[in-house]
């Protein structure tokens, strides 16, 4: 979640990430270069990079970032400062 209140989903099998309002809308796409996007979570000392973990696709030589860690920086947007939790 971001400090907007708005949620990340990766578009397995879309080539892109979503982002979702409290509401449920689609208020931005980012295009990724890999087509099995899996999790996001936010990162950095600011919480203003976004880290894509994705399936590796390794007889796809199309896709030589698939199954690496992608990071990048989209602008006005931060990660929530959610209180961590013990178990």
């Amino acid at each position: 979640m971001d400090t907007d209140g708005c949620d990340w989903m990766a578009g397995v099998s879309g080539w892109h990430l979503l982002r979702l309002t409290p509401d449920g809308k689609v208020d931005m796409e980012l295009p990724v270069p890999v087509e099995k996007p899996s999790r996001i979570a936010f990162g950095g000392p600011r919480r203003d990079q976004l880290c894509v973990t994705s399936i590796a696709m390794p007889d796809d030589p199309a896709q030589p970032l698939s199954g690496r860690v992608l990071t990048a920086h989209v602008p006005g947007v931060q990660g929530s400062d959610l209180p961590l939790m013990r178990l």
